[in-house]
């Protein structure tokens, strides 16, 4: 999906644990044009941070994250996210169903949205979303959409057609359980 956005570059932020090779490992998943580098950081929150602040030294005005859980997030959620930094809004939050996010978009670093959060609870946006208000810096929600963190949710990808690979990684296991 991100692929198919007109006017960004795409980077996939790797973790380094447990890659002996580095990134090497994800290179023949990633799409061609996609820079990968690796994430830094003790926890998802410093590491999203990180990489906010890595793009935006960069040289970027905007930048998105999007949780690779959410193969199937149609893209016209992403160009809405970008389109909501127009310089009233600071944060633009994606609502995961399961109290985390999806998406976070940026248009200067920030390590506010991430401070004090015990990662992968059901709270996590809620939590950012606290921060947010509490230092004053403006959001805004997108839609609530899937993430892919259950065998339940796994399932959705089954002849999905706006996630093809995943669909196809479906189809493989539902046929070898056969």
């Amino acid at each position: 999906m991100a692929s198919r956005l007109g006017g960004v570059d795409l980077y996939a932020a790797c973790a380094p644990e447990g890659l002996e090779n580095g990134c090497e490992p994800l290179i023949g998943i990633v799409p061609e044009g996609v820079t990968l580098f690796f994430q830094r950081g003790d926890n998802i929150g410093r590491r999203m941070f990180n990489v906010f602040d890595a793009l935006f030294k960069k040289g970027y005005e905007k930048v998105s994250i999007i949780g690779s859980d959410s193969p199937d997030l149609p893209r016209s959620y992403v160009e809405e996210a970008f389109a909501l930094l127009d310089g009233l809004t600071d944060v633009v939050l994606g609502p995961a169903m399961d109290g985390g996010y999806y998406l976070i978009a940026m248009d200067a670093p920030s390590a506010i949205p991430f401070r004090m959060i015990p990662w992968s609870i059901e709270k996590a946006l809620e939590m950012t979303i606290e921060n947010l208000r509490s230092s004053a810096m403006s959001f805004k929600l997108l839609k609530p959409w899937n993430d892919i963190d259950t065998p339940e949710y796994l399932r959705l990808l089954d002849k999905n057609a706006d996630a093809p690979e995943s669909s196809r990684f479906m189809e493989a296991i539902l046929n070898n359980g056969k």
